[in-house]
């Protein structure tokens, strides 16, 4: 259900990325990609809420490092696709998960099961860490409202 807002967390921030401003975003093209306004509203919540946290919490650097590479073992690489790896690598690049989440996801998915898990398994597992992690170590609050009308599809 959330995994299209871990979608649009990902569109918005690569367009931050490229424009480098906050007000030249164009949420247009990302309501042209068939993504609701609600949904749109959600994943901003969420990325203004983890900035808050972050900013409130101190600097997640210290949980994390620009310069250190992941490396994946070769069980991790059975268990996920080429794709769900470079996406979690991805999301770590663009400061949506911490190395600490990075790796929790990772034992998630290992202790899921999974021999080939795909993009959207991943995704299902990030969308639950993100909105539903209940460890104070791994996440802010991480409560959103929606508007009352407000649905996620």
């Amino acid at each position: 259900m959330y995994e299209k807002i871990v979608e649009i967390l990902v569109l918005i921030l690569l367009e931050i990325k490229r424009t480098r401003s906050l007000n030249d975003l164009d949420l247009t093209e990302i309501e042209a990609k068939g993504y609701s306004p609600s949904e749109i509203s959600t994943a901003l919540s969420y990325l203004f809420e983890k900035v808050t946290f972050t900013d409130e919490q101190g600097n997640q650097a210290a949980h994390s490092s620009p310069h250190s590479h992941r490396i994946f073992h070769d069980v991790e690489k059975i268990a996920m696709d080429a794709q769900s790896r470079g996406f979690l690598l991805q999301l770590r690049e663009l400061n949506l998960i911490s190395d600490i989440e990075f790796e929790y996801i990772v034992e998630r998915i290992m202790l899921s099961g999974y021999t080939n898990a795909t993009l959207e398994d991943v995704k299902a597992i990030v969308s639950s860490v993100f909105f539903e992690i209940k460890d104070p170590l791994l996440s802010g609050t991480r409560s959103l409202m929606l508007d009352g009308d407000g649905t996620i599809n």
